[in-house]
């Protein structure tokens, strides 16, 4: 059901902790739905649209760690220290979907984003630098909003209403090559409005020796002037009893 809740991303400057409460959420459970709770009197459609958008997102992270399975099988030697067992396939860990989690997200408008009336300044204001825990996560293109009426909508792909010099809100990732020894190189992510955007998170990090690694990512909302984002996310991971390998020698 429907969450603001209160996760911790990060602490300032005095060592406080750093709780993001600049989104609302809704939760649910693809694959065993009485246990979720959905405002079937307000909103009637939600129920049916989400279980069937989720299901399907999570198919397609299922055909994706078959992917990553045979990639990981053509790229292992019989010398790699940090090899995944044969027991370790991430498709094999995941195709019960006994812990797929979805969550609908909406990002409050700056106005809205600070409880205590204070703006918000950092640059991963909505939602703070983290990398997921689980194993896949898949994303739909986000959608930003012009107000907060829900009819004035766009997906974070379409550019036409900024200007090139203009930064764009939404979900940015770092990347792996450095442009300095401090810094990872920033890129937003611009999903075309009919793709899925699928992260690796640290379990297939462990599960494939380090070969994949956790995307670290964050939301922000640089000073948009159109309202709220809205965004749905299908999280993977596997069932409490699964054996991992040990923590490859690029974990951090």
């Amino acid at each position: 059901g429907w969450s603001h809740g209160k996760e911790q991303f990060g602490v300032d400057a005095s060592g406080q902790p750093i709780y993001d409460t600049r989104k609302g959420s809704f939760y649910l459970d693809p694959f065993r739905n009485q246990n979720n709770v959905f405002p079937t009197k307000t909103l009637p459609t939600l129920e049916p649209a989400l279980l069937e958008v989720t299901r399907a997102m999570t198919q397609v992270a299922l055909w994706v760690s078959q992917l990553c399975d045979a990639f990981l099988r053509a790229s292992t030697t019989s010398h790699d220290q940090d090899s995944p067992s044969q027991s370790s396939s991430i498709y094999q860990s995941l195709k019960s979907r006994i812990n797929t989690k979805a969550r609908l997200l909406y990002y409050f408008p700056q106005q809205q984003q600070s409880s205590t009336g204070t703006q918000v300044t950092s640059e991963d204001d909505w939602c703070g630098w983290h990398k997921d825990h689980g194993s896949l996560t898949v994303l739909l293109p986000g959608m930003l909003f012009d107000s907060q009426e829900p009819s004035s909508v766009h997906t974070s792909s379409s550019s036409s209403r900024m200007t090139q010099q203009q930064q764009k809100p939404g979900l940015y990732i770092q990347t792996r090559s450095r442009e300095s020894t401090e810094h990872m190189r920033m890129v937003p992510i611009q999903l075309p409005p009919t793709s899925l955007g699928v992260q690796v998170g640290e379990t297939v990090e462990i599960m494939s020796g380090g070969r994949m690694v956790a995307t670290p990512h964050a939301v922000m909302s640089k000073g948009n002037p159109m309202g709220g984002r809205a965004s749905l996310a299908v999280f993977l991971q596997p069932e409490q009893d699964q054996i991992l390998p040990s923590c490859p020698s690029t974990a951090d």
